[in-house]
């Protein structure tokens, strides 16, 4: 059920918002999020909706150490 809620609203979100391009199978490992969201915006993309899952149970400090991570 809980993926359903996730799902749903993220199909929800996608009507109104473009995503953020995910890594593909052709891109480097080593791509960072941030460079993929430049490489979009250089392509004419306007991403606006950027998944990032989280524990709700953890620190909102973890989460955001991890969030600092993921982008860097």
């Amino acid at each position: 059920m809980r993926g359903f809620v996730y799902t749903n609203l993220l199909s929800r979100l996608k009507r109104h918002y473009q995503e953020y391009p995910d890594i593909s199978c052709d891109q480097r490992v080593y791509t960072t999020p941030l460079q993929r969201y430049r490489e979009a915006r250089a392509a004419g993309a306007k991403p606006t909706l950027f998944v990032f899952a989280y524990d709700w149970r953890q620190s909102s400090v973890e989460s955001a150490r991890e969030l600092k991570q993921y982008i860097d």
